[in-house]
Formats: C-alpha cells, sequence, structure tokens
C-alpha cells in the first residue's frame, strides 16, 4: 500500500512539472507577441481615429449644407410670394375684387417659380447619388427619377434635369457630350424667374412697387439662390473628395500587419 501511495505521489509531481512547464511556455509565447503588436497599437489607433473623426465631419458638413438648402427654400419661397403677390392683396383689401388687375398672370407665375424651386433638391438630390443608364436599366431608371419629378416640370425640362449630355442635334439624351449638372438646370431657371418676380408689370393696382423696392427684392431672392448654390457646392465636394490616399493605404498596411 505505502509502495503504490508513493508511486502515485511521484506521478502526480510528474505531472505538475510538465503542466508549469507548458504554462511557461505559453506565456513566453504571448509576451512575445505582445511585444510585437503593442508597437502596432499607436499608430493604428491613431489612424482609425483620425477616418472616424473625418467620416463624422463629412457627415455632418453634409447634414448641415442640406438642412441650409431646406431652410433657405423655405425662406425665399415665402420673400417671392409676399414680394409679388402683396400689392394685389392690398388692392383687394380696399376695393373688394375677387381679383384684380393681372393677378391671375402674376399666380401662374409664382407657381412656376414654385415648382422649379421645388425641383432643385430633388435634382440635387440625383446628382449625388447618380443611377447608371444602361440599356437594360434605362426605361426603369428613368421612369423612377420621372415619377419623383411628378408634375413639377414637364416632360422636355424634365428629360434636362436628369440627363447631363447633349446629342448631336442639341436634343437631352443618355449618352453624347457632358453639356450640364441636373441642379444647375434648375437654378438657372429660378434666376431667370427671379427677374421677372422683382419686375412684374402690375396692372390694376392702387400702389406698384417703387423701382427701389424692387432692386431690393431682386437682390434678395438672387442672394438666397447664391446660397442654394453654396449648399449644393457643399454636398457636391463632399461626395466627390475622397479621403487622403496616403491615410486609406497606411490605414490598410498597418491593419493587415496587426491582423
Amino acid at each position: 500500500v505505502w509502495s503504490l501511495l508513493f508511486l502515485r505521489l511521484e506521478s502526480s509531481s510528474y505531472y505538475n512539472e510538465n503542466v508549469s512547464r507548458y504554462v511557461s511556455t505559453t506565456q513566453h509565447f504571448f509576451e512575445a507577441k505582445d511585444n510585437l503588436i503593442t508597437p502596432l497599437l499607436t499608430p493604428l489607433s491613431f489612424l482609425l481615429t483620425f477616418r472616424l473623426a473625418r467620416s463624422a465631419v463629412r457627415f455632418w458638413d453634409a447634414r448641415a449644407a442640406m438642412g441650409k438648402l431646406i431652410e433657405i427654400c423655405r425662406s425665399n419661397m415665402a420673400d417671392v410670394a409676399v414680394g409679388l403677390m402683396s400689392p394685389f392683396r392690398r388692392t383687394r383689401s380696399k376695393l373688394g375684387d375677387e381679383q384684380v388687375g393681372n393677378e391671375q398672370e402674376a399666380m401662374e407665375l409664382l407657381c412656376e417659380y414654385s415648382q422649379w424651386l421645388a425641383a432643385f433638391p430633388i435634382a440635387t438630390k440625383h446628382y449625388l447619388r447618380p443611377e447608371t443608364f444602361t440599356t437594360k436599366n434605362y426605361s426603369k431608371a428613368y421612369a423612377k427619377q420621372r415619377c419623383e419629378y411628378g408634375r413639377l416640370v414637364s416632360d422636355v425640362d424634365a428629360q434636362k434635369m436628369i440627363f447631363e449630355c447633349e446629342n448631336s442635334f442639341g436634343e437631352a439624351s443618355k449618352v453624347g457630350v457632358r453639356v450640364r449638372d441636373p441642379p444647375l438646370v434648375s437654378l438657372n431657371r429660378l434666376h431667370q424667374l427671379a427677374w421677372d418676380v422683382a419686375y412684374f408689370e402690375y396692372e390694376g393696382v392702387t400702389k406698384a412697387p417703387t423701382p427701389h423696392a424692387q432692386s431690393i427684392l431682386f437682390s434678395r431672392i438672387t442672394d438666397q439662390i447664391n446660397i442654394l448654390c453654396g449648399s449644393y457646392g457643399a454636398m457636391e465636394r463632399i461626395a466627390l473628395t475622397p479621403l487622403p490616399f496616403v491615410y486609406v493605404v497606411h490605414l490598410r498596411s498597418m491593419t493587415l500587419l496587426y491582423l
């Protein structure tokens, strides 16, 4: 019995010795790995932080530009409506007529301006998130974008807003020479209508705006349209400007070494 007991103790001691040797070898292995990985943690953390920070900045800049675009669209429409229709409203309140002078013509001009102003954010979205027009999806892609414009623009104007090229006959086409950006088509039309709104020739009103008041209204409307162009340009810059290539390559290389 004593001999069996001592034999078991001896074998148990041999087992503990093997386990401790294995644990020691494993610890040395992981220590060597830590010594290799630790120098990579600082630059990798810096690069990842820089990448995330730049992504966050780009996101909030784009969100601020879109918020500015929505804000200016609303204030611009309010200024145009008040500046154009106030003489008719003031005359109608004095005379009590249902329709004064060429108020119907002014209303049609106001509706046209509001339609082009509403079409501008849609054109901006289509430009920043373009769809590839191929032979297979041509009808589907065009129908989708045309449906988003709805009745805001005519079919001819919608083609100019959707297609960026012209063929040899000067017609809007999916292939040919690039001649336009869709948002600029809307902005150019808004600039033209801004002149018509500011210098509208009133008929039948008791007091038409003075030339000075008309010039102030025109300046205000054009300034707001220019802000819309700036917001569109800011989002275009963010969409078309990637992160610096050297940072991308450096981050990929360090990540590959780390893994």
